[in-house]
């Protein structure tokens, strides 16, 4: 059987996986890799798929690397994860995943909420501090169940876009819905962690916001909003009082405060400035 010229062994594993599945013996070389995985996808090469799996989680104790989904050339036919995905760091994670030449009208974005129902996993992000900067740039994922930044030490652009321009489409790709997303008071929510995050129309946010925070970008539903506002922590009174703002767009604060009174029985924006905070 051919060696695959790499220095990554993972390539190496999942390389031999493919020449097991398909009955080829053909060297092939690391740029090839996203279309040799396409090629065994397209030809219902589950066992490959799988092959792949294993060789990268160990039976299930190895905990990923960045360089697995960064500018990786995963799709939704071949992002079959066999056991529960540990990640060892958040940073630059998703970013560019898969690659933008990778767009076409048979795309299909992965759902890890339904994949972790699915296949009976769960999405583990690392415990204790993490630098979210740039982790979930990429056109792969659209729904997640939870994202845990409470312990989040950086989020620069870390939900960045929201589209992507292929040609003359202009087309939604990123995640549109996060069940859950866990803040804390020390989240380092930035005015650009949000830039341009033009797909999330859902987050479920918990836990406290106590930093400025910039949704202008989103087409943030009334629920969404409403989670967000009462995670708000109060500073009325204080000397942080004005300090912060929360920022949502004029059509999504009129949704807003056309779909219900805030809990004083006013406005939202009226309440958001009862807590000390900027509109």
């Amino acid at each position: 059987m051919a060696i695959i010229t790499t220095n990554s062994q993972h390539y190496t594993n999942i390389a031999n996986s493919i020449r097991e599945a398909t009955g080829e013996e053909d060297e092939f070389y690391p740029f090839e890799m996203g279309e040799k995985i396409k090629e065994v996808s397209e030809a219902s090469k589950n066992a490959a798929i799988d092959a792949m799996w294993e060789a990268l989680q160990k039976g299930g104790t190895a905990t990923l690397p960045n360089s697995i989904f960064t500018n990786a050339p995963w799709t939704y036919e071949t992002f079959k994860p066999k056991y529960d995905v540990k990640f060892n760091s958040m940073y630059d994670l998703f970013f560019g995943c898969p690659p933008v030449s990778y767009i076409d009208d048979n795309f299909r974005q992965v759902s890890i909420k339904e994949l972790e129902e699915e296949r009976g996993i769960t999405f583990y992000f690392p415990s204790g501090n993490q630098n979210f900067s740039r982790t979930f740039i990429g056109p792969l994922f659209k729904e997640w169940n939870v994202i845990d930044v409470s312990s989040a030490t950086n989020m620069t652009y870390a939900f960045y876009g929201g589209y992507l321009t292929t040609g003359d489409k202009y087309t939604h790709l990123l995640p549109t819905r996060i069940e859950r997303l866990i803040c804390s008071e020390s989240t380092p929510f930035i005015n650009n962690t949000f830039q341009l995050a033009r797909g999330y129309e859902y987050i479920g946010f918990e836990g406290t916001i106590g930093v400025s925070i910039n949704l202008s970008w989103s087409p943030l539903c009334p629920e969404s909003m409403k989670m967000a506002i009462m995670c708000l922590k109060n500073y009325a009174g204080t000397d942080s009082e004005g300090a912060y703002t929360i920022k949502f767009s004029d059509t999504c604060w009129a949704a807003l405060e056309a779909d219900s009174k805030a809990p004083d029985g006013g406005s939202w924006a009226d309440y958001v400035i009862t807590l000390g905070w900027m509109v």
